[in-house]
């Protein structure tokens, strides 16, 4: 989907919005026993013949993992 500046501007918005309700849900869930802290997986969206690109994506929310605490 080419946009132009402004759509390449809105789904780096978009993607970063996520990552700040990533943050927050870390943030919120600190004290949580076993919960695992996420990230977030960006993407780069682009099209055949375009050296520029098309903006950013959401490829998904990672959860970390702790092989120390999983061998307990």
């Amino acid at each position: 989907m080419s946009g132009g500046a402004l759509y390449i501007a809105l789904s780096g918005l978009e993607a970063q919005q996520t990552g700040l309700d990533v943050v927050a849900q870390n943030v919120a869930n600190a004290n949580t026993p076993g919960y695992r802290t996420e990230s977030v997986d960006l993407a780069n969206q682009q099209l055949a013949g375009n050296p520029v690109g098309d903006g950013v994506s959401v490829a998904g929310v990672l959860q970390a993992q702790n092989t120390f605490a999983q061998a307990l």
